[in-house]
């Protein structure tokens, strides 16, 4: 029996057959030694909320935090992803356990707030968190891990581009969590078409830095220099095409996926796409939209996707596939079912069921008295 994320994994190769030659940086593990099965005390007793939520969080509630003492809550606010790094391993062993469809958002809570209070102070923490390495980020993110936090620091940084900078020019940094940095720059863009000046110039410093460290494996990363010379394009100022063209003549750009510099050109004379990257006005919408963007997920139709590309979700190894109950769009990283690499996002498809949805805690159909998660769910 084929598991559903392993066909998935199969198809999603087959759409780039050279994504194994992609050099990326693998990042740091996250630091083993600080783990601890404590909680946190808070100044503010309401801040424990946030472990009961998920993004259908009532208004009132986020009203209620924010009107908290601005010093106190960021400090609060910064606890809270502290503790998402000190006890990740308490709790990815309590999902594995029991899980509860509501919990495990904290971390998207305290940058979401720290988001709307511009908390430009916070950087050293979020920096920190983003420094854990893939395992515990994703965990902890899911789908937002990359694309998702350049909204997040967007807002934290506000309109200083250089509070970025040192993020970007560090050693052995997950590929993910730089590509979220460069994306905030797109955003910069997007926001501030009257800075585009100032965002090319950042670009090029950046540029300049992975041209100078080409040969460092702890810092090379194709997947950032295509991001890189992605967002060069959305600045339209003529002097970044410098920085490009010495990239492209040293051979750092995978042009299978940002095209020949001539294309780059091409880009730049065009004009701009409408929400290249999204962002929100504040919190409120962030938390409405993303609920919103939970529920399309969970009815979205993969084989859809895959007919698009001209693909097949048939499979022709083994007529018998395995399709693990859909229970949460974030539930990809932690599933037993799912394929540890970067496309687990797709192992999850809601099917239609004969009978009615049977849950991981609910007493198991075949009657033997045991909870599901514990008896057929993984037969």
């Amino acid at each position: 029996m084929l598991l559903y994320g392993d066909i998935i994994r199969k198809k999603l190769f087959e759409l780039s057959a050279i994504e194994e030659q992609i050099i990326k940086v693998a990042g740091k593990v996250y630091d083993k030694t600080k783990q601890t099965t404590v909680a946190p005390s808070f100044n503010h007793p309401i801040i424990n909320q946030l472990y009961k939520h998920d993004f259908s969080i009532e208004q009132t509630l986020i009203t209620e935090i924010l009107a908290l003492s601005r010093p106190t809550l960021i400090q609060d606010l910064e606890t809270l992803l502290k503790d998402c790094i000190y006890r990740y391993e308490f709790f990815k062993a309590e999902l594995e356990e029991n899980y509860e469809e509501d919990r495990y958002y904290m971390a998207h809570h305290a940058l979401s707030f720290l988001a709307e209070l511009k908390a430009i102070e916070s950087l050293p923490t979020v920096f920190y968190f983003l420094e854990q390495g893939p395992d515990l980020i994703s965990f902890w993110l899911g789908r937002f891990y990359g694309d998702g936090i350049s909204d997040y620091l967007f807002n934290i940084i506000d309109d200083d581009l250089a509070l970025l900078t040192d993020f970007m020019t560090q050693p052995d940094i997950n590929t993910s969590a730089k590509l979220g940095v460069v994306n905030t720059g797109i955003i910069f863009g997007q926001k501030y078409p009257e800075k585009r000046k100032q965002l090319a110039e950042w670009y090029s410093t950046i540029m300049r830095f992975y041209i100078d460290n080409k040969a460092d494996a702890a810092i090379f990363d194709e997947v950032i220099v295509d991001a890189l010379i992605d967002g060069a394009g959305v600045t339209k100022v003529a002097t970044i095409k410098e920085q490009v063209a010495r990239l492209y003549e040293l051979e750092m750009v995978n042009v299978d996926f940002v095209g020949t510099y001539e294309q780059f050109e091409k880009r730049m004379e065009e004009e701009d796409d409408e929400a290249i990257r999204k962002t929100y006005n504040d919190i409120y919408e962030r938390y409405i939209k993303e609920y919103e963007l939970i529920e399309e997920t969970k009815n979205a139709n993969l084989e859809e996707f895959f007919n698009d590309f001209g693909l097949s979700l048939n499979n022709d190894d083994d007529d018998e596939i395995y399709l693990p109950p859909y229970n949460n769009v974030y539930e990809e990283h932690r599933s037993p079912y799912a394929p540890d690499d970067e496309y687990d996002r797709y192992s999850h498809q809601t099917v239609k069921r004969e009978g009615p949805k049977i849950g991981r805690n609910d007493p198991c159909s075949c009657g033997s008295g045991k909870k599901y998660k514990k008896c057929c769910l993984k037969k």
